[in-house]
């Protein structure tokens, strides 16, 4: 770790080669879907090239980087939940968050249609359906008036909307 925080890349290459695993294990365990663990366990040991300056544990190595792993397990959980959420609420039409989720075609559609979106778009609809945040806590973390919030919810609604019936998904809730 020591030489990794020093700059020295072949480091990285040392540690990937004995830690990469148990970190794969893990993650594929924790996670139940091997491609996603892998794309995890990659971006796990790319941030040890930061995280190796703020290594201080010696002699618990493994335990740390398995640590960092389950980090990166959390956070993907939690933009899948949100993800989930905002496309059961959204996508069906419902404002309960207790809308029945579609049949799998039509999740993809829905998950294609919500990563078309504009990135100030899709974070307005996060903070408000993921985060269940108001217009006005919208406003103030976004730094933008709350009339610029209630537009952006909005459009992104009605994007949503134009783009899950480009996709052939309809709403359950025909205006």
């Amino acid at each position: 770790m020591a030489r990794l925080a020093s700059g020295e890349t072949a480091a990285l290459g040392e540690l990937y080669m004995r830690h990469a695993q148990p970190v794969l294990r893990f993650l594929t365990r924790t996670l139940r879907d091997t491609a996603t663990a892998e794309d995890l366990c990659q971006d796990v040991f790319l941030t040890l090239p930061d995280a190796a300056r703020r290594y201080t544990h010696q002699g618990q190595l493994r335990s740390w980087i398995l640590g960092i792993s389950a980090k990166k397990a959390q956070g993907w959980r939690r933009r899948q939940w949100v993800r989930t959420r905002i496309l059961g609420t959204l996508g069906l039409g419902s404002e309960s968050s207790t809308a029945p989720m579609p049949e799998h075609g039509q999740r993809d559609a829905m998950e294609a249609a919500f990563d078309q979106l504009p990135h100030e778009l899709r974070e307005v609809l996060v903070l408000q359906v993921g985060e269940g945040l108001s217009g006005a806590q919208i406003a103030e973390v976004l730094g933008i008036s709350h009339g610029a919030t209630r537009v952006r919810l909005h459009r992104a609604r009605q994007k949503l909307a134009e783009l899950l019936e480009a996709a052939g998904v309809t709403s359950g809730d025909e205006r």
